[in-house]
């Protein structure tokens, strides 16, 4: 069956940027041990099942609500300080979903910087400028006076840890 992956190098580097601003709302009570360097050769990924009703869920309410981000990206007040969408890409049979940050918003796409090292998508790579659809991402996050706010799949994947 297909799975779905997310890089831990990305996710620790989320909590690194929530531990900057003050709040580390990812890990809750997770340690943040492991590989945090951003060469992709021991990268671990996360792997989710396409059916995991929870994840669905998440990616759902990002999709649902991604109006919320639109609105705060296109006019951000000044305790907002770093705007991100998830977008997916299928590879070697599975869907391989990183983060894009530098982002920006123009008639229903979002075009922004491949923030994570790629495992199964060799066609494109860590710092690559990368398209998605509003209606096809995965999940948005605004890092806002020291907090997240979506970051729905992320929040799901943190409580796993």
């Amino acid at each position: 069956s297909n799975n779905r992956t997310f890089s831990r190098t990305m996710i620790m580097r989320l909590e690194q940027l929530l531990t900057l601003a003050g709040a580390c709302l990812i890990a809750a009570g997770c340690s943040s041990g492991g590989d945090t360097g951003s060469s992709g050769v021991d990268d671990p990924v996360v792997m989710v099942a396409d059916d995991d009703a929870e994840m669905i869920a998440a990616a759902q309410e990002a999709r649902d609500s991604v109006d919320q981000f639109i609105a705060a990206l296109e006019n951000p007040s000044s305790n907002q300080t770093a705007f991100f969408v998830k977008a997916g890409v299928e590879g070697n049979g599975d869907t391989e979903f990183f983060w894009l940050s530098d982002v920006s918003y123009n008639d229903g796409v979002f075009t922004g910087t491949i923030d994570n090292e790629l495992q199964l998508v060799e066609s494109l790579k860590y710092g690559d400028r990368h398209r998605v659809a509003a209606d096809e991402i995965n999940d948005w996050m605004i890092l806002e006076g020291g907090e997240m706010v979506g970051g729905f799949t992320a929040k799901v994947l943190a409580k796993r840890q």
